[in-house]
């Protein structure tokens, strides 16, 4: 069952980085983050940033304003709040 279980989650992620990928690309941030985290607002999202509450990893890119997050660890969160229910 546990065999299962991690094939059906590989499937899972892999499914869910695509969809981010296609619709999104590589990388997450504004609006498209906001959704993908489950945050009402940006400003739910931007006061989680400030605390150190946002539950994957958010970086700055040089000469771009806001924050960003790779779509495969959001897809990999995604994933493991899932299991965890």
């Amino acid at each position: 069952l546990m065999i299962a279980q991690r094939l059906e989650d590989r499937d899972l992620l892999a499914e869910v980085d695509a969809d981010f990928l296609g619709q999104c690309g590589p990388l997450l941030s504004g609006d498209n983050l906001r959704k993908a985290l489950g945050y009402a607002t940006l400003d739910e999202l931007i006061e989680a940033e400030e605390t150190g509450t946002v539950p994957v990893r958010l970086f700055p890119i040089e000469g771009r304003t806001g924050s960003f997050a790779y779509s495969w660890d959001v897809a990999c969160w995604l994933v493991r709040i899932g299991q965890q229910t």
